[in-house]
């Protein structure tokens, strides 16, 4: 009696080593017994909640509706911003072998009303009438003024700020911050790792090229721009090139200016206001200052409409194709591109095949 005794106590004491480890190795590798963070900062020093469930979201900036779509947490999505072209991108990422739904069926819950549209100039009022309990904000929308964000914080309403940079270290950061609050680390770093993989891919393809000297200037309402920091421009620094044209602040720029700074290769875009790009080449062809213009003498420059734009601007895993689409107009030749002057919305990711061979 006494043996069987301790002979129970033993199995016991075994089973109990066994459970003690397994949890053990659950923990130390990523498995649901993980300690899970109880709170996490934002991009604007803002403290967010993980042991709340967030189940209606707001997200007024794209990249917010693409992150919270490419996490697969579409279906709590209650509010969205739109204008135009926001949803005109491709499911699929050159570049990346995942399966994305965005834009997938949002313009058309935005037309049958199932999410509500959030103005680009949003009110606090308005995003407060979706009544999500979780608010998705671009920092430059809180940078200067936070007085909105502060507006609803009072209303108890979580807001979650995202980094605006065009780094992939601050892409994934957005893709953690808010895989963390939906549960979904493991989709995020798979997101991440795929970005992280095209990107290499990219940089390594060109790193032996040129280095030349770019110019992006943004052409709008008759009126020549240039800016202090854009996605696309960081994509040619990275690829090694230099600003043409750098500036402190966002400024307009002339013909003359752009004429004096002996740029290699000139990219444009119109801030989607659809201009007939073919119209206003034939008038640079025709003027004396932009006809001297050596990128606009040799066809080394390219005007793109809005959505391939978009790919070189948005902070998503959509920026491998903007990198790609960068690298395509500088260095054409080595992916055996015929590139033309005008990147079009129907065009561009024809010219990206190469990323995925």
């Amino acid at each position: 009696m006494e043996r069987n005794h301790i002979l129970i106590i033993a199995v016991a004491a075994v089973a109990i080593i066994a459970i003690g480890c397994a949890a053990f190795f659950l923990m130390n590798n990523g498995g649901e017994s993980e300690k899970k963070e109880q709170s996490i900062t934002d991009a604007s020093g803002n403290v967010i909640d993980l042991t709340k469930d967030y189940t209606k979201v707001a997200s007024t900036t794209a990249v917010g509706t693409e992150i919270v779509c490419d996490l697969g947490m579409k279906s709590r999505l209650v509010a969205v911003t739109n204008s135009a072209h926001i949803y005109e991108m491709t499911e699929k990422v050159n570049g990346v072998n995942l399966t994305f739904d965005y834009p997938g069926n949002i313009p058309a819950l935005i037309s049958d009303g199932s999410l509500m549209v959030l103005k680009y100039n949003w009110t606090a009022e308005q995003v407060a009438g979706a009544n999500a309990d979780l608010v998705i904000i671009d920092h430059n929308a809180v940078a200067s003024d936070d007085s909105k964000m502060k507006q609803l914080q009072d209303l108890k309403i979580t807001c979650l700020v995202l980094y605006e940079e065009n780094s992939w270290e601050k892409i994934a950061e957005n893709y953690n911050m808010l895989a963390k609050v939906f549960g979904k680390t493991d989709r995020a770093k798979e997101i991440n790792n795929a970005a992280e993989k095209a990107d290499k891919k990219i940089m390594d393809k060109f790193a032996s090229q040129p280095k030349l000297k770019v110019a992006y200037v943004c052409y709008c309402y008759d009126t020549y721009y240039i800016y202090n920091q854009s996605g696309l421009m960081d994509a040619a620094l990275r690829l090694g090139c230099t600003n043409a044209l750098p500036t402190q602040t966002t400024t307009t720029i002339t013909a003359e200016q752009i004429a004096a700074a002996d740029i290699d290769v000139l990219i444009f875009d119109d801030m989607g206001t659809s201009l007939d790009w073919d119209t206003v080449i034939e008038k640079w062809k025709a003027d004396p200052v932009w006809s001297k213009i050596d990128a606009i003498k040799n066809d080394r420059f390219y005007c793109m409409e809005a959505t391939p734009f978009q790919a070189t601007s948005y902070p998503t895993i959509h920026y491998v194709m903007g990198e790609g689409l960068v690298a395509t107009m500088l260095y054409p030749d080595v992916v055996s591109v015929d590139l033309p002057n005008v990147i079009t919305q129907d065009n561009y990711v024809s010219y990206l095949g190469w990323l995925d061979a």
